[in-house]
């Protein structure tokens, strides 16, 4: 009897496994050709009004562009290069946006919002796979009986399933939480602590933390209750990871100076040195490739570094510019008259 019943758990967990495998190859599919039908360098428009929009984010197949609008979340389905969501149509007219993330590998995103005064938060989710009566409706995920101010960085690991929420309280102190799968509440910073930076492994879904403790600046992986130091100079500054690479940069006098990369799961293993010079590192926006490349923006300059250490820069058009999460391409946004337009351009080095 035993023994049938594992066959049938055995052949139970093949059939799952079989259906995951099928569902990640249409995925990726649906992906491919979204991807082969972006035409580089063309002008498209959509007639929504963005002149204040800020945080725009693509999804991780580039079908949706999002962005906060005057306290309200929009959707742009690029599909039909119009608008598909509007928070302001589902939420309290006193609801204040916060912060959102599209999900790593889906259509999917979620955000935050507050009340006045603070007191609160609440957490959606929006999936933009499902809809009803033709409109994508947001589900109310979790409610936070604690305050939350300002949401400064949201990371997903679909590897294990856990969201990290770097964030300030009411007081202006940084606070870190992980939620996991069953919607609890783990709080991982310590007393007094800063917390500057956080990413996410998209491998093993490792978390990886720049703060200050102590009067000690100190970059660190966060394995349960334990802290795995990676550095300890204090100029140096988290700036991601991609797979099991963490990106390090070196910032002193107001200049980046250096960058190395870390190997996380390399026993006894040191930064490698991958780029020294001399860069302004002021109003700087950074992006790690699926490939590796480092990405860095600052100002209208684009430099890509290159996994052997080498760079290409390239001057960046006017407008608003986003990545691609596939990292080969950005999105070039202006703003126009009657909406804006928008063109996929190519990024060297790719």
């Amino acid at each position: 009897m035993k023994k049938k019943a594992n066959v049938i758990a055995i052949i139970i967990g093949l059939s799952l496994f079989t259906q995951y495998l099928i569902f990640a190859f249409l995925d990726w599919k649906t992906g491919e050709l979204l991807h082969s039908s972006i035409t580089i360098d063309q002008a498209h428009l959509v007639e929504t009004d963005i002149t204040e929009a800020e945080n725009l984010q693509l999804s991780y197949n580039n079908k949706y562009l999002s962005f906060i609008n005057d306290n309200k979340l929009e959707v742009i389905d690029l599909f039909q290069n119009k608008s598909v969501f509007d928070s302001s149509v589902f939420l309290d007219s006193s609801s204040e946006m916060l912060n959102y993330k599209w999900l790593p590998d889906r259509n999917s995103l979620l955000f935050f919002t507050t009340q006045p005064g603070h007191l609160r938060g609440y957490l959606y989710s929006l999936d933009l796979n499902n809809s009803t009566n033709n409109e994508y409706l947001p589900k109310l995920d979790r409610e936070f009986s604690f305050p939350i101010a300002r949401v400064l960085k949201i990371e997903i690991s679909t590897y294990t399933n856990n969201l990290y929420v770097l964030f300030n309280d009411s007081k202006q102190k940084s606070r870190l939480i992980k939620m996991d799968i069953m919607k609890g509440i783990n709080w991982l910073d310590l007393p007094q602590e800063f917390i500057d930076n956080i990413a996410v492994s998209n491998k093993l879904g490792n978390l990886f933390v720049e703060s200050t403790y102590d009067n000690s600046k100190r970059i660190f992986s966060h394995e349960g209750q334990e802290r795995k130091i990676i550095s300890i100079h204090p100029n140096d500054i988290l700036l991601g990871s991609k797979d099991n690479t963490i990106y390090i940069g070196r910032v002193e006098d107001g200049y980046l100076k250096g960058l190395s990369i870390y190997d996380y799961h390399k026993e006894g293993g040191n930064p490698i040195n991958l780029w020294q010079g001399e860069m302004t590192y002021e109003n700087i926006e950074s992006f790690i490739s699926n490939d590796k490349k480092l990405l860095i923006k600052h100002n209208r300059q684009l430099t890509v570094f290159l996994t052997e250490g080498t760079t290409m820069q390239t001057q960046l058009p006017e407008g608003s510019i986003v990545f691609s999460p596939t990292g080969n391409i950005y999105m070039q946004v202006v703003p126009g008259e009657i909406g804006f337009h928008y063109y996929w351009r190519t990024i060297q080095g790719n």
